[in-house]
């Protein structure tokens, strides 16, 4: 792929998260937001079936060849070029009331990212990156700085899965030994943007599904942070996988040698 295909790929991209932002922020404590529940507990609103749908028919329109795999919805998700969706990265978060979430969308080509962004249209940060090219935050490059140590400093770690439930416990011990503060909540994409903006040390996912890491991942990474899975095989970012974590670059050998005493993803 060349630089003006990846500008043409992230123009388009970037205006169908801007489309996604005011559909979010129309619905945002509306009364008129109606929410259902998935078989797995799981909150679905009107509005993530909406913007769904709307990259699913902007996808069939400018590029009919390629293909669609999304949260609630799918087009051709077997493609070689394939665009990932998260309507809302915080479903749970959006549907409170709580301003927490994202939309989320890649360009994964067989398996590897090429092209993201993520907005959060409550505080008007667009994030994009492509392969290569570096991560911006409203078209300004982003760095993450260096975090020396975890004192006092904010780890966002859930305690584990709802198969494993302590899957992070010896994790968290280890990180508060250290002096981090641990918290959680269910959007790992917001609270990956405040890890790759050196707010936080580093944040863990503990299920692999590819719509809530494909485009924060390509964003962390070019950015400078170290973004790893709990799997010894690399990640394709086109199909569930094991779970995920972001890590500060002077944090990740600590974070890494923790998960591996933990056995987690082995």
């Amino acid at each position: 792929m060349n630089k003006i295909q990846q500008e043409e790929f992230l123009k388009f991209a970037k205006n169908l998260a801007h489309q996604a932002g005011e559909i979010m922020l129309t619905y945002f404590r509306a009364k008129s937001l109606v929410t259902e529940w998935k078989e797995d507990n799981t909150p679905v609103t009107i509005v993530d079936k909406q913007i769904n749908t709307l990259v699913i028919d902007s996808v069939k329109s400018t590029y009919p060849e390629h293909g669609v795999l999304g949260e609630e919805e799918s087009f051709e998700p077997k493609r070689d070029m394939l665009w990932v969706v998260d309507p809302i990265d915080g479903t749970a978060m959006f549907n409170l009331g709580m301003p927490n979430s994202c939309f989320c969308l890649a360009l994964v080509i067989n398996g590897d990212v090429q092209i993201s962004v993520v907005y959060d249209p409550y505080s008007k940060r667009l994030f994009h990156a492509g392969k290569g090219l570096g991560a911006y935050k409203n078209d300004e490059r982003v760095l993450t700085p260096d975090i020396t140590d975890l004192k006092n400093k904010y780890c966002f770690i859930p305690t584990g899965s709802r198969d494993e439930p302590m899957l992070f416990e010896k994790v968290i011990i280890d990180a508060k030994s250290q002096g981090a503060k641990i918290f959680f909540i269910p959007s790992y994409t917001y609270l990956a943007t405040l890890v790759l903006e050196g707010s936080a040390a580093t944040i863990m996912m503990a299920y692999g599904s590819p719509w809530d890491c494909a485009a924060i991942s390509l964003i962390a990474s070019e950015a400078g942070c170290v973004v790893s899975s709990f799997s010894d095989t690399p990640r394709k970012f086109n199909e569930w996988s094991y779970g995920m974590a972001i890590f500060n670059p002077r944090q990740a050998e600590f974070m890494k040698d923790s998960i591996k005493n933990a056995n987690i993803g082995r």
